[in-house]
């Protein structure tokens, strides 16, 4: 009886935990309630809920897709890998028929080989077209949309219409006809697009004034945009064709997408011509521009605000790299611009910064050129102009490097034109340069490098301005300079002058206690956009490191961290991510190289990190244990412990000497984010000789991940489930989430809200 029982028991707790598997997954997990097959050797008659039982032609699909159709919100729709099908008349899905937050609807491919093609062999059509208002909670992932009928502009994907949570995995868009094919959404929320191709292509999420708000929450990932012969602009945020409409939303999210071989821009993002910034929160990270062919990379302007552009590369064969007008709140940094084609020598401008530019913060930058020639400029600023409302204000370049490799260009480095009645010049608009390294090949700095409207000016006379601070004019020594490798060309090589020359960015006005700090120029400082879940900047404040931005007001010249600190008047407060004494100069850290120490200098030894069973997050229950041996005949003065975060910031803590030759440093919150760590040791002896241990990495993975395999998937909630009802002291196993020493439904709860994500 006791055995009938105990089975029955465990019966129970399974159904139980199963139920709640089912109840708590996230919405991007569902019950598919029927799915649907297609396949070139299908039958219209046959059913369609099985391979075996396959539809043929999507004229079909588009019957049940209608008004009475067998296809419901939430179905799935799947096409044969290694066919093809036409989709001239009708083109696929002009029905409103989607998913739902909690069941959404795939549409996608089964079976083994390439990827289905949906193919258009017509002439300007669409093959995804959302006719129906309001569609949304879609999926389309591992499709081939085929433009073959159309050499001009033809749409792979259109929705004219509002569309939501519509996202777009592993696809490719093409165009064979000499045209380009368009993914366009006019009024579109919730977009993403992750791991797709475009193949003589464009994306373009446009604002028409048509919808009930304009675009937002655009997420673009690992994606790469080759626009083709046909000059499309690779990547369009924009109002409807420049017609003074309301524009787009806020929050637009681009990481890793590389656009090239185009004739027109590769990043065009703008708001609506008239009216307020409405576009604004865009972030752009990791980006890549080569093969830009008679335009800019980079647009910024039209009433866009609080973009921020960092740790991307811009290759231009056109003169004009990056074109920033009316903007409010852009920041540039770690990011290198480069122009190696002959179009400077026709006299265009390298760095244009045009009209109506307010509060664009660029620094930690590296501006290159190998053209030969007379004209061009480094910079060229419209400073004034007829219109009050196109008049710059707020510029400033600080520790960025601007480097010709040829000895006769560019003919000016800064060049502020009078385009309209007034005075222009660093006072009139506002403008700041401070740390920035000037160079050409011939060295050449002379008087008229430096173009303002009360003369022109040479590194010394221009340095002696009010707003120019401590600008250099010297050889920068750049690893390769005429590369084209982001990730190794353009370094710093090991006898730069750049190396800690950089400056501070800014420092506190006042003193006192909290979290909201004012500071001199909050203009360089990202806070994060909370609905991608980005953080904000990794900062120190004096002798606190280690805070995060949450906000930023940059009217009101202050930020806000995440924790309590003291400050005084004039503290500094900069990024945490240098090297060394001070910031390099340029867009990147000068590269650690370990040297052969002395024979004289302190030794390091047996580094070993040792970290808490089972690793947590939880500053409560994990902790990280560095130790390492460190000898010296001399005598050791100082041991340090230099961490790099998953975020690139860093920070540095004294070691704590054990007696013996071994020092450690136990921590519970250095390591306290998921991500991937890198760290090593500095040592120095009491003569002052100096020595670094290997860079080290470890990786801290998420709570979530039980399994620490990179992924929140079934298997982390079957670990749950396997421990289920288990008791131990808190924290005890991974599995025990949230740390309360029971294993139970919270636990998957927890999980279930990160499915899907990986690290």
């Amino acid at each position: 009886m006791k055995l009938i029982e105990s089975k029955c028991a465990t019966i129970f707790i399974s159904f139980i935990i199963l139920f709640s598997i089912f109840i708590f997954l996230p919405e991007n997990v569902k019950a598919a309630d029927t799915d649907y097959y297609i396949a070139n050797s299908g039958d219209d008659s046959n059913s369609g809920t099985s391979p075996d039982q396959a539809w043929k032609t999507i004229s079909k699909l588009n019957n049940e897709l209608s008004s009475g159709g067998c296809i419901v919100d939430g179905d799935d729709i799947f096409f044969k890998r290694g066919d093809i099908f036409d989709c001239t008349s009708p083109s696929l899905y002009n029905k409103n028929t989607d998913g739902t937050a909690t069941n959404p609807m795939v549409i996608g491919a089964y079976d083994e080989g390439d990827d289905p093609i949906l193919r258009d062999t017509a002439s300007n059509g669409a093959i995804q077209n959302f006719v129906g208002d309001d569609i949304g909670y879609i999926t389309f992932e591992n499709l081939h949309f085929l433009i073959t009928g159309d050499a001009g502009a033809s749409e792979g994907m259109a929705a004219d219409y509002d569309t939501f949570n519509i996202k777009i995995v592993n696809c490719i868009f093409e165009n064979t006809a000499g045209g380009y094919i368009r993914t366009i959404f006019k009024n579109s929320h919730d977009l993403t697009f992750e791991n797709c191709n475009w193949l003589n292509g464009s994306l373009q999420i446009y604002g028409d004034g048509s919808g009930d708000i304009p675009p937002t929450n655009t997420v673009v990932k690992n994606c790469d945009i080759k626009g083709g012969s046909y000059g499309p602009d690779c990547v369009v945020i924009h109002d409807n064709d420049h017609l003074d409409l309301s524009g787009n939303g806020p929050n637009h999210y681009f990481y890793n997408v590389v656009c090239h071989d185009t004739n027109s821009n590769a990043f065009d993002i703008v708001g609506a011509r008239s009216g307020s910034y409405t576009c604004e929160w865009v972030y752009l990270k990791n980006c890549y521009a080569y093969d830009i062919y008679n335009s800019p990379c980079l647009v910024i302007g039209h009433g866009v605000a609080n973009v921020t552009v960092e740790d991307s590369y811009f290759v231009s064969s056109f003169a004009t790299p990056i074109y920033l007008t009316k903007s409010n709140n852009t920041i540039i940094r770690n990011c290198v611009f480069t122009a190696p084609t002959d179009v400077l020598a026709q006299g265009g401008p390298q760095y244009n910064y045009g009209w109506n530019l307010v509060n664009a913060t660029l620094y930690h930058n590296t501006f290159i050129t190998g053209v030969d020639g007379s004209g061009g400029e480094f910079i060229t600023l419209n400073a004034k102009n007829v219109a009050p409302d196109h008049n710059c204000e707020g510029i400033t370049f600080k520790n960025n490097i601007f480097y010709s490799t040829k000895n006769s260009a560019p003919n000016k480095f800064v060049y502020y034109i009078p385009t309209g009645p007034g005075t222009w010049n660093l006072d009139t608009t506002n403008s700041y340069y401070s740390h920035n390294m000037w160079w050409r090949g011939d060295g050449n700095l002379d008087d008229s490098r430096f173009i303002l409207e009360d003369g022109s000016y040479n590194i010394e006379t221009w340095n002696a301005l009010d707003r120019v601070y401590n600008d250099l004019g010297n050889d920068p020594s750049l690893f390769n300079p005429l590369g084209n490798n982001f990730n190794n060309d353009f370094q710093l090589n090991s006898d730069s002058p750049c190396i800690d020359a950089g400056d501070w960015l800014t420092y506190t006005v006042g003193s006192g206690t909290g979290k909201t700090i004012k500071v001199k120029d909050a203009n360089y400082f990202f806070p994060g956009i909370s609905e991608f879940n980005i953080p904000g900047d990794n900062i120190f404040v004096g002798n606190d490191n280690n805070l995060k931005i949450i906000s930023v007001d940059y009217n009101a010249e202050t930020i806000t961290v995440d924790k309590s600190i003291t400050w005084t008047n004039g503290e500094y407060v900069s990024l945490s991510s240098y090297n060394g004494y001070a910031p390099d100069i340029g867009a990147f850290e000068s590269i650690y190289y370990e040297p052969e120490p002395p024979s004289n200098s302190p030794e390091i030894s047996n580094v070993l990190l040792i970290e808490s069973n089972p690793l947590d997050t939880d500053e409560d229950y994990g902790w990280i244990k560095i130790t390492a041996d460190v000898a010296s005949d001399a005598g050791i003065s100082s041991v340090k412990l230099y961490i790099t975060y998953p975020d690139d910031s860093n920070t540095n803590v004294v070691m704590t000497s054990a007696g013996s030759d071994t020092y450690y440093y136990n921590t519970s919150t250095i390591f306290s984010t998921y991500g991937d760590f890198s760290y090593y040791i500095w040592a120095k002896d009491i003569n002052n000789n100096e020595t670094t241990s290997s860079v080290y990495s470890f990786s801290m993975p998420p709570n979530w991940d039980i399994d620490k395999n990179g992924v929140c998937n079934i298997l982390d909630l079957q670990l749950i489930s396997n421990h289920y009802n288990q008791i131990g002291q808190n924290g005890w196993i991974r599995e025990d989430v949230d740390n309360n020493g029971i294993i139970q439904v919270l636990d998957l709860i927890m999980i279930s809200s990160y499915y899907g994500e990986t690290w």
